[in-house]
């Protein structure tokens, strides 16, 4: 497969960055912090899946990696052409916290979304099932990562050894049986030899305890009570919302009636009818005052004139008593007449203070009219009816408080029977906690055999896999290892210009180089020479576990800073010549160019 164009929406620093590959050789430079190494660790992600581990406590590379600029445009898209034509780009949306691809397959017709399923399975195939430790160890190279000549022999040395026994970077086969049989020990310290002794007894005596115990009715009785004292429960919550409702109501025409001062049907209705009558009264006054003065008042005042003057005329004779008494008389019946008129006139002013009073309380009016009067006695209906509406819900009140006392009782009953099952049960209850003792402890022992049974079985294959690893090892390695020497040393006399002729990994791994001048150990080589090695054997390994068709790109992140410039000139003819699939060089130095330039070899430059 090839890279045909890489997009990044956000990575790291790079944040819409776009980037168009060749075929063959592509050699991108730029200056230190320009985003190479960040562009490295995007097609690994890109293709295997953010890292999201953190290791010694360090931030890991997902959360280091989220854009700087804007954190949620987080991903990118990879466009890979295969030898045949095929086109598929790769999305990634790492802001996701899962199922962040999408693969998209690229036709003339047009583009289709794959599954899931499918997609993973496209990019597994385009990947060779290349795991991402193969890939980390094999394609995607950086430098020798010891900082010694001596660190990376040795580096180099586990590498070899890991390689020729099982084909991967990162297994060691000596490594796998020890750990075996270190599970194994592990496995044989856990079994627990007493536990079928003990299982036997505790069930033997679980049964005797059971049938004693066999006691169901308790569980019943207990259980009816309880559906009971539910269903009071319930019935005493319903009537305690009605109970609430008709308080509501009670007080609502309480505060009416209290708000005019009655209590009562029988007051409202004494206070109506009393109104009434005054209202009666009033009118009988108004029209009793509506004529003029009484013209009889006056002519008796005329009279007691006329007869007082007459008795002054007959003062001399017996009629002078006659007509002053009749004079008197007449003076005296016009006086009540008049004082009769003032107290009718003082009751009818009582009597209208009075009922502006009652009229302003009840319609908010003082006119004395038959509006007024309308709209009193609609008020006195109204009052009346709440009277009667407030009798009714104070019965309905009465009913359901005494339901509810009902509902209590029966709850207390039912709780004074809980009470004596309980007693009654007591003792079968700690039989029954005993019993379940027993039981969990049972559950515990066949945890247990079945653990012994399970640790047996894995001890079994324990053994069984360390034997067929202890046969095989000799053979696949020796078959893996043949392999990985025939083509590092190929690689390695390619690289070093015939320098050295081959490599060689004995059984306990101990590398050497074949020169003109002998055998020279991995040890007494320069750290290029190491790096070469190192290179040779990635390549080597990598046509072992994919085939020899070079499908996957080489990406090489500042490899050769420890070559000089006749080993980089052999170097990148080298990969030219030998290498069919795709290269990436990632350089923060001109060397590689010039030495591409000076060998006459294509490549595609690219600077970032």
């Amino acid at each position: 497969m090839r890279i045909v164009r890489i997009h990044i929406d956000g990575f790291g620093k790079l944040h819409q960055f776009d980037l168009q590959l060749k075929e063959g050789m592509n050699l991108v430079i730029g200056a230190n912090e320009a985003g190479k190494s960040t562009l490295h660790l995007f097609l690994r992600s890109m293709l295997y899946g953010a890292d999201k581990k953190r290791r010694n406590g360090q931030t890991s590379a997902y959360e280091s990696m989220r854009p700087w600029k804007d954190p949620h445009e987080y991903g990118g898209r990879l466009e890979i052409e295969e030898d045949d034509g095929s086109r598929w780009m790769i999305a990634r949306n790492f802001d996701r916290a899962a199922n962040d691809l999408e693969v998209i397959g690229i036709t003339e017709k047009g583009r289709k979304t794959l599954s899931s399923e499918e997609g993973a399975a496209v990019l597994q195939r385009l990947l060779k099932n290349l795991s991402e430790t193969a890939y980390v160890n094999t394609v995607s190279a950086g430098q020798l990562s010891a900082a010694t000549e001596r660190g990376m022999s040795q580096e180099l040395r586990r590498y070899a050894a890991n390689v020729s026994t099982t084909a991967n970077p990162e297994l060691n086969a000596d490594r796998a049986i020890e750990l075996l049989r270190e599970e194994k020990k592990k496995l044989e310290a856990s079994l627990d030899p007493e536990a079928a002794r003990e299982y036997t007894g505790l069930v033997s005596a679980a049964r005797k305890l059971e049938e004693n115990l066999d006691r169901p009715e308790y569980e019943n009785n207990i259980l009816n009570i309880t559906e009971s004292g539910r269903r009071a429960e319930a019935a005493a919550e319903k009537l305690g919302e009605q109970l609430r409702n008709e308080d509501a109501a009670v007080q609502e025409r309480q505060e009416l009636l209290t708000k005019y001062g009655l209590g009562g049907r029988d007051l409202i209705e004494k206070t109506r009818a009393g109104v009434l009558q005054d209202y009666g009264r009033w009118q009988v006054l108004t029209e009793q005052l509506s004529h003029k003065r009484s013209p009889l008042s006056l002519l008796l005042i005329v009279i007691a004139v006329i007869f007082g003057a007459l008795a002054w005329k007959f003062r001399a004779e017996y009629l002078f008593v006659i007509f002053l008494i009749c004079a008197a008389g007449c003076l005296a019946a016009a006086l009540m007449i008049l004082y009769a008129r003032s107290r009718t006139e003082d009751t009818k002013e009582t009597l209208e203070e009075q009922l502006q009073e009652e009229f302003l309380r009840y319609t908010g009016s003082k006119e004395l009219n038959e509006d007024t009067l309308h709209l009193f006695e609609n008020r006195m209906y109204d009052l009346r009816k709440a009277a009667e509406e407030l009798e009714t819900a104070r019965s309905r009140q009465g009913a359901l408080q005494s339901e509810m006392d009902r509902l209590g009782e029966e709850q207390k009953e039912n709780r004074t029977r809980l009470d004596q099952q309980r007693e009654a049960k007591a003792k079968v209850e700690d039989g029954l906690r005993e019993l379940n003792s027993m039981q969990a402890e049972a559950a515990a022992l066949r945890r247990k055999l079945s653990t012994n049974e399970l640790l047996r079985d894995r001890i079994e294959a324990l053994d069984l896999a360390i034997e067929t690893m202890e046969q095989l090892k000799d053979g696949i390695g020796s078959a893996v290892g043949t392999y990985i020497n025939k083509e590092a040393s190929r690689m390695v006399e390619g690289l070093t210009g015939g320098a050295y002729t081959s490599v060689n990994a004995g059984k306990q791994y101990n590398i050497s180089l074949n020169s003109h001048d002998g055998m020279i150990p991995i040890e007494s080589l320069s750290a290029g020479t190491a790096d070469q090695v190192y290179l040779a054997l990635r390549l080597a390994t990598i046509r072992f576990i994919t085939g020899e068709e070079d499908a996957v790109p080489l990406i090489l992140d500042d490899s050769f800073a420890l070559y000089d410039d006749d080993r980089l000139r052999k170097a990148v003819r080298f990969l030219a010549e030998n290498y069919r699939g795709q290269i990436l060089i990632f350089s923060c130095q001109h060397r590689e160019e010039e030495a591409l330039q000076e060998e006459g070899l294509p490549y595609h430059l690219i600077a970032i």
